[in-house]
């Protein structure tokens, strides 16, 4: 009897097969990878988005209880700073105000500018305006339907 054929067949996967599999894992993996920090990246923004309506209901506030006047000094809003910097919940961004307007030493317009912290560097900085006038300044990811710099208007 040949000893070849009287051995049992061994059961496994052979080196090719399991290259192939390591080959394909590792495709979808490449093509995943940037989509999902894509997904990651713009979740985060509603960090931003959520710290920017929070402030400009404050600034609403502010302007209706203070003569019609809005105020570039956020303490005044009743935020607590951290740091030195009013940030978001995450942490992701800190907003800044500055006027965009003014009728002699009353600021009669506000923007608020949300920016980029930590891993949320580079996305570009969130603006909005007391008009609801809002933009993504420096963004090279797309915009998230905020418009871009050119759409921001800061004129009073």
């Amino acid at each position: 009897m040949n000893s070849f054929n009287s051995r049992k067949k061994l059961a496994g996967f052979t080196m090719i097969e399991l290259m192939s599999a390591v080959a394909i894992i590792g495709i979808l993996a490449a093509i995943a990878y940037p989509k999902m920090e894509d997904y990651m990246r713009t979740s985060r923004r509603a960090d931003g988005m959520a710290l920017l309506s929070q402030v400009m209901a404050a600034q609403e506030r502010f302007y209706v209880n203070n003569s019609y006047e809005y105020t570039a000094a956020l303490g005044q809003l009743g935020l607590v700073a951290e740091g030195g910097q009013f940030l978001s919940d995450d942490e992701y961004y800190h907003v800044t105000a500055a006027s965009c307007g003014s009728n002699g030493d009353r600021i009669i317009c506000i923007n608020l500018s949300a920016i980029p912290r930590g891993v949320q560097l580079g996305d570009g900085t969130m603006q909005l305006n007391n008009r609801s006038m809002r933009c993504v300044v420096g963004d090279s990811h797309g915009s998230n339907g905020w418009g871009d710099a050119s759409n921001c208007d800061t004129g009073g």
